[in-house]
């Protein structure tokens, strides 16, 4: 299901639990975590044959000319979105759905860059075989911590 219904049904007790997750305060308001399951980097992929030279980029600012693409829910979507807040103004295209969709977006040059989760990324090029066409920029977001996480509206 789309991530964001994921959540909502987590919260609402309908889905007892959630895997690969990051922790946030608003998330722990309904969610139990589970100890940190892995680290992983969370990075931009980019349409290869669009961006032959690569995506490079060193300060925020550099990602203004790009269509971002963004799963709605996604703790990326609101960090980029909390950038408006200080006069950097990025071209975020929200979408829901999962992360092969919005590779797709990516194939046919809906979106510029998504940022997602490196494994998570690079198996789905494995998987799909696009690794001649989509990459990974070089340089990571941030890094996060992956949880599982349990609804407290069920008795756990």
């Amino acid at each position: 299901m789309p991530w964001k219904r994921a959540l909502f049904e987590t919260k609402m007790g309908n889905v007892d639990a959630v895997a690969i997750l990051q922790k946030t305060p608003e998330r722990e308001k309904y969610l139990e975590f589970t100890t940190p399951l892995f680290e992983s980097n969370t990075v931009f992929f980019y349409n290869a044959d669009k961006y032959k030279s690569g995506v490079y980029w060193n300060t925020i600012r550099d990602l203004q000319p790009y269509r971002i693409g963004v799963i709605s829910g996604y703790t990326s979507e609101k960090i980029l979105r909390n950038y408006n807040n200080y006069g950097i103004n990025l071209n975020i295209v929200p979408i829901t759905g999962k992360d092969s969709q919005v590779f797709q977006m990516l194939l046919k040059e809906r979106v510029d860059i998504f940022p997602t989760n490196e494994v998570v990324g690079n198996q789905l090029i494995k998987d799909n075989n696009w690794g001649k066409v989509i990459k990974k920029a070089p340089r990571p977001i941030y890094k996060t911590v992956y949880h599982m996480a349990f609804s407290k509206a069920k008795n756990h």
